[in-house]
């Protein structure tokens, strides 16, 4: 017998049929026949383990293990391949494997979530890149300040930043080659895979990397950068939704605490990183949030990649 799974609360309700007159008025549910030649319908069918199905049966929160030897296996074979070839594969490589029919369809488990967060953490995404970088740095009152006071103090200011800006823009487009000039004009590699000859190839990863590097204090024009020229919260705000809006579920959590911890950290590094866009003071303590995030889904992927 598995570990005891709980279930979210559910308000489909189905009826249990046990070869009766009455079949016809069975709400629609997933049919199995028994090695008896009873019918029952059940709410949902999880996973197969070697030793069973795991079902939830109809106004139950808790699903139950039912043995392979209980199932008319023919009539599986031909009603419910998925099922049957769940059974095959539990049986044969003495593993579960997860079917997530009926209730269970939409429901995200741990290991999916850390594929699709590694998905989304690696998967190329395309930011504008600037003609020109002084409109970022005189954005600062500083620099306008010196710029009106002291001419020769400003224009070491914009060669500073726009070396600062370089750096950072190197850190999360690698492959770009970044140049500023002493115009504040950017230059990059004409790439022939390029998709766009004005926008850097860049990652959630690399980004977040970048910004999560709690030994650098993140650049204040690259944090301006990123907040006026891409879309990188608005990206994160919808990956993160998606996936925060199907976990945590009962169904997974029972004997992994890694399932109760995933969603604060999403929810963590979503406000932190957040906070280090808008905010005026940077606080190391967001750039940690985002380096517990990013650890957590690479430690754990190697482990749930799925099957």
């Amino acid at each position: 017998m598995p570990p005891r799974m709980h279930q979210i609360w559910l308000t489909l309700l189905l009826v249990v049929v046990v070869g009766t007159s009455h079949a016809q008025s069975v709400p629609e549910g997933i049919r199995l026949r028994g090695a008896n030649g009873a019918e029952i319908v059940a709410a949902g069918v999880l996973e197969a383990h070697p030793q069973g199905a795991v079902l939830l049966l109809p106004g139950q929160m808790t699903p139950i293990l039912a043995p392979w030897d209980k199932f008319d296996l023919e009539q599986l074979r031909g009603d419910q391949p998925t099922i049957y070839y769940g059974y095959l594969d539990a049986t044969r490589f003495n593993r579960p494997f997860l079917l997530k029919l009926g209730v269970y369809e939409n429901i995200v488990s741990f290991e999916e979530s850390i594929q699709l967060l590694n998905r989304e953490l690696v998967k190329p995404r395309f930011y504008p890149l600037p003609e020109n970088v002084n409109y970022l740095i005189e954005q600062d009152p500083d620099v306008m300040r010196w710029k009106e006071r002291d001419f020769g103090r400003y224009n070491k200011l914009m060669r500073d930043y726009r070396q600062e800006l370089q750096d950072f823009l190197r850190r999360i487009f690698p492959s770009e080659s970044i140049i500023i000039d002493d115009t504040g004009a950017l230059h990059h590699k004409d790439r022939a895979d390029s998709v766009d000859p004005i926008r850097g190839e860049t990652s959630l990863s690399l980004i977040f990397s970048t910004l999560a590097d709690t030994k650098r204090t993140p650049s204040r024009l690259g944090l301006a950068y990123l907040r006026q020229v891409t879309t990188l919260q608005t990206d994160v705000d919808q990956q993160w939704d998606d996936l925060r809006s199907k976990i945590p579920n009962d169904a997974f959590r029972d004997g992994n605490l890694n399932h109760m911890k995933l969603p604060n950290l999403m929810d963590e590094s979503r406000l932190s990183l957040e906070r280090m866009l808008t905010d005026t003071h940077l606080h190391q303590a967001n750039q940690q949030k985002l380096s517990d995030f990013t650890s957590f889904v690479y430690s754990n992927y190697p482990n749930y990649r799925l099957q």
